[in-house]
């Protein structure tokens, strides 16, 4: 068992790696500084799929504070740090590289000061594929890496160069997974694969830089967490790359998710974007090599397998292995508002189970709106922390059949937005395929003007 330092633990990357090294008995401390390039409340959200575990603690901080970073490895002993915490942004990075430089060399130094001084001898670095600007392909290793085309690229390849300098002068074992182009469950919304889903099921054009002929090696979620959790034991400084091993061009992506979504997407062109590069491909020799790695989830599947779309605009995510979660992430009006999903007697036909749990589902939905409404803070609480069933209403797209028990798991109240999390188990069928049995639900209740802290 290790006690491993995880910055960026609410980020897409982050959290799933802290997923894979709980389950294996590690104790993992997080940090995150939860800023608002994207929606703070999706990372909230990640945060809260890892408050099960009894081996994991997360502070809200920044990786730019060295007072704060010595303070806590002064309290804690940790066998490795894994630093994923970072601004991402290819083109954001180009309006704002200051706070680029700040997080991504500054942050890698004061976690590379404090390895030093505390004696930590492990770090694995992340890094990007941006680096490799326009190569051969594929991309390999070994290929010159010193002509990023944006800052963010830049900042990158700074803290390899700093972490090879501490490697050397200190000898911390330093891994670099170099990773390209991430996508999967609760990704970042500026990402193509999450914001073309979003933007067809909605029906408003989706952005396309270029012909759409640029290729990507688009890598699962799942696949990247399980080669950097590989690296943790290895010596020396190594740089891996963590790909698909399979470009495929952007307009096959945006087709997979049309097909997925049951939905033309309406494109709106744009003039290819002087950062973005025209092509990547993973050279992976290295993975398999070194730690037995190879990518298992193929675009194909990670596009139709892990999305099933909604009329009422939320997305069914079923993910593969032990993570084997069913994520939910739709629009409240669902469920608070009845009369504009059908009221009773979509509840009815939403639910095949005994029509008592019916009845007490329209209950309880009718309650959590009352006291909503009613601006009623304990009231909600109190209802949002027993045991009860909610269902899924409307005019479900694709839906054959559910019987779900949900059990509460926690609210979270701020401002005017509600987040209940809940534990569900259950029978869901879609297009003909039964999903997974369980796994945790997300609703977010907004749409209200009232504001919850007021109370």
């Amino acid at each position: 068992m290790k006690k491993v330092l995880l910055t960026g633990a609410a980020g897409l990357i982050g959290n799933r790696i802290a997923h894979l090294l709980l389950e294996q008995g590690h104790e993992v401390t997080g940090i995150d500084n939860m800023n608002d390039y994207y929606d703070p409340r999706l990372k909230e959200w990640r945060l809260g799929t890892l408050s099960q575990y009894k081996n994991f603690s997360v502070f809200n901080a920044d990786i730019t504070d060295l007072v704060f970073l010595k303070d806590l490895f002064a309290k804690h002993s940790f066998d490795a740090v894994i630093n994923m915490a970072a601004r991402a942004g290819v083109r954001a990075s180009v309006e704002d590289p200051w706070v680029y430089l700040d997080t991504n060399m500054k942050g890698t130094l004061n976690l590379l000061e404090c390895c030093r001084e505390f004696g930590i001898k492990k770090v694995i670095q992340a890094s990007t594929s941006s680096l490799y600007g326009f190569n051969e392909m594929p991309f390999v290793e070994t290929q010159t890496s010193d002509t990023p085309l944006s800052p963010y690229g830049a900042t990158k390849k700074g803290a390899e160069v700093l972490s090879y300098t501490y490697h050397y002068l200190f000898g911390i074992n330093v891994t670099i997974p170099r990773y390209f182009t991430v996508y999967g469950p609760a990704g970042r919304p500026d990402m193509s694969v999450f914001k073309f889903m979003r933007n067809i099921d909605t029906n408003k054009p989706i952005p396309v830089f270029g012909d759409g002929k640029q290729t990507r090696d688009f890598t699962y979620i799942d696949d990247i967490a399980e080669g950097t959790v590989r690296c943790i034991d290895l010596e020396g400084y190594e740089i891996i790359n963590f790909g698909n091993d399979n470009s495929v061009q952007l307009m096959y992506v945006i087709n997979l998710i049309e097909e997925a979504l049951g939905k033309k997407a309406r494109i709106k062109w744009l003039e290819r974007h002087s950062a973005d590069v025209t092509a990547t491909w993973a050279g992976i020799e290295k993975a398999r090599e070194m730690l037995r790695w190879s990518p298992v989830v193929k675009i194909e599947e990670g596009i139709d397998c892990k999305v099933v779309q909604g009329q009422q605009g939320f997305h069914l995510v079923p993910e593969r292995g032990s993570l084997r979660y069913l994520y939910l992430i739709f629009l409240l009006s669902a469920l608070l508002f009845l009369p504009s999903c059908g009221g009773k007697k979509e509840v009815k036909k939403a639910l095949t189970g005994d029509a008592a749990i019916a009845e007490e589902a329209i209950s309880l939905v009718g309650s959590i709106k009352e006291a909503y409404l009613q601006k009623d803070k304990g009231a909600l609480k109190a209802l949002c922390t027993r045991n009860g069933y909610l269902v899924l209403i409307g005019s479900i797209k694709n839906f054959d059949s559910a019987e779900i028990e949900f059990t509460p798991n926690r609210v979270d109240i701020d401002n005017n937005q509600v987040m209940l999390y809940m534990e569900w188990e259950g029978t869901w069928v879609v297009n003909g395929k039964e999903l997974p049995e369980k796994g945790l639900a997300v609703f977010e209740l907004k749409g209200s003007p009232l504001k919850l802290n007021d109370i």
